[in-house]
């Protein structure tokens, strides 16, 4: 069983860090480092890949926020409307972040010049190395606690103080790790140009949807949690792109 570690903040001085939000900088500042490094390798402008670097993760955070105040806690934000900014209390969504980065993303990429697909293959595994970071700071500060851990499977569980609860945090930090570390080895091969959004679109999806049965706090509809419907979402758009890539032969290059 994994031990209950809990650090939310920390003080240097007369300044408090939140460990969250660190973690979810150091997180940033990994993918940007990778993906411009990436992108030099590949013979594309490391520069533009910054500058969509910046707008992208800009939207990420808007649509993570905007995601949150509407699907998980849209009557409390309707009562405190000033509430709405208040980011520093907590309430962003991945899968907000996930649809917003997307958005903006494609506007920069064509503004920029860039390929579409090449240079998703350079984000995607930069943003899957980003949210692995940002998810071990959601486990120190234990942010998405899960059910009481199952007989045979507590090797899983971490020893929270009324008993042994899986850890969102934890899980989906570990996954995203070795998925990121999936994409570096599957990259050592020759692929076709988009690869990298099929696997991670099929590969989270199922992953994200099955883990959050195991959410002990958290917001449902119909019995499914937000992120089970937007993983819904990711998976039908992986299949798609997935026809689309893998399918038949392209005439032209996107």
């Amino acid at each position: 069983m994994i031990p209950y570690l809990e650090w939310k903040t920390i003080a240097l001085g007369p300044l408090t860090l939140q460990v969250w939000g660190l973690f979810a900088a150091i997180g940033i500042v990994a993918a940007v480092v990778w993906a411009t490094r990436e992108a030099k390798r590949q013979g594309l402008d490391a520069a533009k890949i910054e500058a969509l670097a910046f707008w992208t993760i800009l939207a990420a955070f808007l649509g993570a926020r905007l995601f949150h105040v509407l699907f998980y806690e849209p009557a409390y934000y309707l009562a405190r409307p000033w509430e709405v900014v208040s980011v520093w209390k907590g309430g962003l969504s991945s899968f907000g972040g996930f649809f917003g980065a997307a958005a903006v993303a494609a506007w920069r990429i064509r503004k920029l010049g860039l390929p579409f697909l090449k240079t998703a293959d350079i984000a995607v595994p930069a943003t899957v190395l980003g949210l692995g970071c940002g998810r071990i700071g959601c486990f120190l500060i234990h942010d998405h606690p899960g059910t009481l851990a199952h007989d045979g499977w507590t090797w899983l569980a971490v020893r929270y103080p009324d008993g042994a609860r899986y850890d969102l945090g934890l899980l989906l930090g570990v996954f995203d790790f070795l998925l990121f570390g999936a994409l570096l080895f599957l990259a050592r091969k020759p692929r076709p140009a988009g690869w990298t959004l099929v696997v991670f679109l099929l590969a989270y999806a199922p992953v994200r949807f099955g883990l959050d049965f195991l959410r002990a706090v958290d917001v449902r509809y119909a019995g499914l949690t937000p992120g089970q419907y937007g993983s819904i979402l990711l998976f039908i758009i992986g299949f798609f792109m997935m026809r689309r890539i893998y399918g038949k032969p392209r005439t032209r290059n996107l």
